[in-house]
This record gives C-alpha cells, structure tokens and sequence, in this order.
C-alpha cells in the first residue's frame, strides 16, 4: 500500500510538471510570488556590478558524504545566475563547498557561465573552493574568506549546521548584505533572529524561480503547491473518515 501511494505520488508529480510546463510555456513566470530576500539579493548583485565589488556564495557541506541530501543543490540555480550576470565584472563571483561534490558542481557552474558568456579566458579555479571537510573547518575557511575588503555581499544557500549563524551575525554586524537559504530547521530559526533576509520552510526550493534561470523550475514550484493541497486535503480526509469509523 505504501510503494502503491509513493507510485501514485510521483505519477501525479510528473503529470503536473507537464502540465504546468506546457500550460505557462510561453510566459512560465506569470503569477509567481516574488521573495522579498530575492529580490533584496537583486539589489545587491546591481550593487556589487555599479561598484566593483564581490559576491560570495557558500554551498554548505552536505551532499553525498555524511548525512546523503538532495538539499545540498539548493544554492546552485543562486550560484548560476550571479555567476552569468556577473561573468565581466570586476570581481566574479567565489562559491565555497564544503563537499567534493559540491565542489565540482559548482566548478562546472561557474566554468560554463564564462564558456557561455564568450570569455572562458577570464575564468579561475580559484573561484570554486573547497573550504573544509568537516562544519567547523568548513565555518572556519568561510569566516576567512567572507570578509575579504572585496566583498559586498554573502549567500549562503545551500545545508548548513546552527554554527553557520556566526557567519550571518557577523556580515550583518561588518555592513554586509546575507541571505541565508537552509533546509536545516535549527539553522532558519538561527538565520532568521539574526539576519534580515532569511528564507523559510519550502521557500528554499524557490531560488530557481523566482531568480528565472529556467522554465522548468517554475513548473515544479507550481507543482509542489498543487502536491502540498493535495496532500494537506487527502490528511484532513482520512482524518474525518476516521473519526465517522469508516476507516
């Protein structure tokens, strides 16, 4: 019964992504709810082009090694999108892993971003680090790194321990712009008391919407809406039915 119900779940998942993708193919942003932390991070990239300075983003270290979580991709459609716009600036952008994988990904963002802005020339490896392989080694290069002179701006995006929050309290201290984007329930209610642009709960799978890096992510925003109602109404009525002694 429960393999059955995962079945029909994914089936209705890929049904709806379909249907969404074909239904707003023409205009797939329309409708969307627009994030205030985004569009303050939009803000701030302008900023940092104007006056020449440097976005930092950090991708959390957790993907395939410790705990396995999808969650660990979270920054990457972040991490595209500066890093394009950001190609011919005077500082590009560094992203800083504190997971192999994560950092190779991560690597081939930003590698492509350069080959597609016809200036793979301008591209350094140094620009994808991999900061520490344990959270505190990992906290510790961040903390090194973030508060460069260049800086004007950190990201953090991606999954992350509550120690991270040090990081976040001290760019809000030092003037500069943090959003933080965690999966980790701990860190958003840390992030959220101590910085000012803080994403919560299911508003961390919303960065590649709402930052329009790809059509497809619009469709599966608009799909895990429709599964959250779906879901919420199909608990409340078995909880009835439960209730009346059907079940």
């Amino acid at each position: 019964m429960t393999r059955l119900a995962a079945l029909i779940m994914i089936g209705a998942a890929v049904v709806l992504l379909a249907f969404f993708w074909l239904l707003k193919r023409k205009n797939p942003y329309a409708g969307l709810r627009a994030l205030a932390p985004f569009k303050a991070l939009e803000k701030a990239r302008l900023q940092a082009i104007e006056d020449g300075s440097r976005m930092v983003i950090m991708l959390g270290n957790n993907l395939l090694s410790q705990e396995i979580s999808i969650s660990g991709m979270g920054g990457m459609p972040i991490l595209k999108k500066l890093a394009d716009q950001a190609v011919l600036g005077d500082h590009a952008p560094i992203a800083m892993s504190g997971e192999g994988s994560l950092a190779c990904l991560s690597q081939m963002i930003l590698a492509g971003a350069y080959r597609d802005g016809l200036a793979s020339e301008l591209f350094s490896n140094d620009q994808s680090q991999f900061a520490g392989a344990s959270p505190f080694a990992y906290l510790a290069a961040c903390l090194a790194e973030g508060f460069d002179d260049n800086n004007s701006a950190l990201v953090l995006a991606g999954h992350f321990k509550p120690e991270m929050v040090l990081l976040a309290d001290l760019a809000g201290r030092g003037g500069l712009f943090c959003l933080a984007d965690s999966d980790a329930p701990g860190a958003q209610a840390l992030f959220y008391a101590s910085t000012m642009h803080t994403l919560i709960g299911e508003e961390f799978y919303a960065g590649g919407a709402n930052l329009r890096t790809h059509p497809l992510q619009a469709a599966s925003l608009r799909t895990q809406d429709v599964l959250r109602i779906l879901i919420s109404a199909a608990l409340i009525v078995g909880v009835a039915l439960k209730l009346m002694g059907i079940l």
